[in-house]
């Protein structure tokens, strides 16, 4: 809750300058201007502590990391703010330009990481320990030979697991997986319920179910294979998200590794002239 009053008082702060912005309270060059300009950089440089927080073990006593992760959030999102209030949202020299659209840029590539790690995160540790917990169940459901036929339906899922995805290493495979689960998902779910009926079946032979008791132990299972389906489905997309979120990593560096640079420059500029 503190983190969201932070950012809706940023907000609301940046807001009133863009409003009187027009007054020219201050510039960059001005004493406010050059405060709000040193804490954007400073920003900056404590955005690098978390990043080598998780790599460095010597800095495990500066704190959790989860408190640095979002530490490191606020700070993305200071710098920016800090920024535009440092120019006063008006565009100066061509290395201002520069510095001022990167950081931008890291903050927007920032926000987006934030969704993409909240859609990967927990959701998708969740969603495979509940896959597990299923298939485990029925697992020990079938432990005793009068409905070890469940085992055989155990080995049925874990095959459409496999289908749907093992298979899926690369983000346009992930993608094409997610496009092709309304087609497929039912396709695998009328397979799944066909092998159920077939084993109960078989099993009734030998054991000679009562009407009404091998109907309810056929719902009993079909409620099982549309729970493993839904959790299966959403699986799939969170798959995606940890695809796209890997790709994230891969592009957010190059971002930050300019933003440090500009930044450089930009701070040598207004220190030479």
């Amino acid at each position: 809750m503190s983190s969201r009053l932070y950012l809706v008082g940023l907000l609301a702060v940046l807001a009133i300058a863009w409003r009187y912005r027009e007054l020219a309270l201050w510039d960059a060059e001005s004493l406010l201007g050059y405060a709000l300009g040193l804490g954007a950089a400073l920003c900056v440089v404590l955005l690098l502590v978390y990043p080598l927080r998780k790599r460095m073990r010597w800095l495990a006593r500066l704190g959790p990391t989860p408190k640095w992760f979002r530490a490191h959030m606020l700070f993305g999102v200071t710098a920016p703010a800090l920024a535009l209030l440092h120019c006063n949202f008006t565009l100066g020299s061509f290395n201002s330009r520069l510095a001022l659209l990167s950081v931008l840029l890291v903050a927007g590539s920032g926000l987006v990481g934030r969704v993409l790690y909240r859609g990967v995160n927990q959701q998708l540790r969740d969603k495979r320990a509940e896959l597990r917990r299923l298939r485990d169940a029925l697992a020990k459901s079938g432990a005793g030979r009068s409905v070890s036929f469940l085992r055989e339906l155990g080995d049925q899922l874990r095959g459409v697991d496999e289908r749907l995805l093992g298979k899926h290493s690369s983000l346009s495979a992930s993608v094409r997986c997610l496009f092709e689960l309304p087609r497929r998902l039912p396709q695998e779910r009328k397979a799944l319920l066909d092998e159920a009926w077939r084993l109960l079946n078989e099993r009734d032979r030998k054991q000679r179910f009562a009407g009404r008791h091998k109907r309810a132990v056929f719902q009993s299972l079909e409620d099982y294979i549309d729970a493993h389906c839904l959790r299966l489905a959403a699986l799939v997309r969170a798959q995606l998200f940890e695809r796209l979120f890997a790709l994230w990593h891969v592009i957010h560096l190059p971002f930050f590794v300019l933003l440090v640079l500009t930044l450089i420059v930009h701070v040598l500029a207004v220190q030479l002239y």
